[in-house]
């Protein structure tokens, strides 16, 4: 008979792809719009998208609710690993929280509800370091904004945003536990993801044809 305490993890990691599988970019645009966002804009199913396509509340809605999924497996992950009291999952918190909110960044990535063809990922990201450690968090918000300021190109702040992050990770967690070591493969990993999302906007930049960031009014 298969232990309790490996059922659980199991069915909660499917949970959380399933999570990150849900795409607000197309719910929040096919409830203002009734449009499929998908065949909108730049065709990419992430806020900016939709802000340009669709309206600044949709846009918003879409920015939090993506965020809020990844913050949302991070917490579930982290109560059910001990780290409240519940303990019913025989299993590291720290370890358990990144393999949930990777779970949850990959269903973001490649959704089973839409034919495996997400958003970039970056708000879903953010919402799991909000939750995995504030600090870079932080750190990364602030790169976002400072470049989007000076290029007003949403595409290069998140790309430096999310390559920043290992670097954070190096700076403010502490250099000798299991923790850090998962915390900096999975940024790397998140980084990666995250520049390879953005290699059509890549290949624009490149011909000088990326668009500056603009909102449908």
């Amino acid at each position: 008979m298969i232990p309790e305490n490996t059922v659980i993890p199991f069915i909660m990691v499917i949970g959380a792809y399933l999570v990150g599988s849900i795409n607000f970019a197309i719910i929040f645009t096919r409830l203002f719009t009734r449009k499929d966002i998908r065949t909108e804009g730049s065709g990419n199913a992430g806020m900016t998208n939709v802000m340009r396509s669709a309206g600044i509340l949709p846009g918003v809605l879409t920015l939090i609710f993506d965020a809020a999924k990844g913050a949302f497996c991070c917490l579930i992950a982290q109560s059910a690993a001990g780290s409240y009291g519940y303990g019913f999952v025989n299993a590291d918190p720290a370890v358990f929280t990144l393999i949930m909110a990777s779970a949850c960044t990959i269903g973001h990535f490649f959704p089973i509800f839409f034919k495996f063809k997400g958003g970039k990922g970056v708000a879903t990201a953010a919402g799991v370091l909000a939750i995995l450690d504030f600090r870079v968090f932080l750190a990364a918000i602030c790169v976002f904004i400072i470049c989007l300021i000076l290029t007003r190109i949403v595409s290069i702040s998140s790309i430096t945003a999310a390559s920043s992050v290992p670097l954070f990770v190096t700076i403010f967690t502490n250099p000798v536990t299991t923790e850090k070591f998962y915390i900096t493969v999975l940024s790397l990993i998140y980084a990666g993801l995250v520049v390879f999302k953005h290699h059509e906007n890549i290949s624009r930049l490149i011909r000088g044809k990326e668009k500056k960031f603009t909102f449908k009014k």
